[in-house]
């Protein structure tokens, strides 16, 4: 059983990752050429000045993706979405719907964070004295697997 498990954990890293067709990143580029979203817009669906904001967001084949973040000194969070509508056609989710996608992900990963004790990094930390919620902007997503994107997120601010 376990070397059946080994298999098809190779198999899925073979397909997913290593031979899987990824799609380009996106990125949110508004109308009048800004670059990225704030948090608070996207999470609340305000993209509507974002270039190509209601053509279909190039998001491959599938029904559904994973929304995951890395973050230092949490635990990976993941979550999944629609990313076709529910037309009888399943069209892709428009850019503007995406975006929202990925701001409602990364609010879900604030709101349940989950520190990773074994790796803390304090100078990373989120709430408190720490990172803001509106210090953070998505640049758009990157597919890390045919079944995964990944947001691209900036601070407004340094960290020193």
């Amino acid at each position: 059983m376990g070397h059946r498990t080994r298999r098809h954990t190779v198999t899925d890293k073979s397909q997913h990752v290593e031979e899987a067709p990824l799609q380009m990143p996106i990125f949110f580029q508004h109308t009048d050429g800004r670059l990225g979203l704030p948090l608070d817009a996207a999470i609340s669906g305000r993209c509507h000045s974002l270039l190509n904001a209601q053509d279909s967001a190039p998001l491959g084949r599938l029904t559904t993706t994973y929304i995951r973040i890395i973050w230092p000194g949490y635990v990976e969070f993941k979550r999944q979405v629609q990313i076709r509508d529910e037309s009888h056609q399943r069209n892709t989710v428009t850019l503007s719907k995406f975006a929202q996608h990925l701001g409602r992900s990364v609010d879900a990963f604030i709101r349940g964070l989950q520190p990773d004790n074994a790796n803390p990094q304090p100078k990373w930390w989120i709430g408190g004295r720490g990172i803001q919620p509106n210090e953070i902007v998505i640049i758009g997503a990157i597919q890390v697997s045919s079944g995964s994107w990944m947001p691209i997120l900036q601070l407004s601010r340094y960290i020193l």
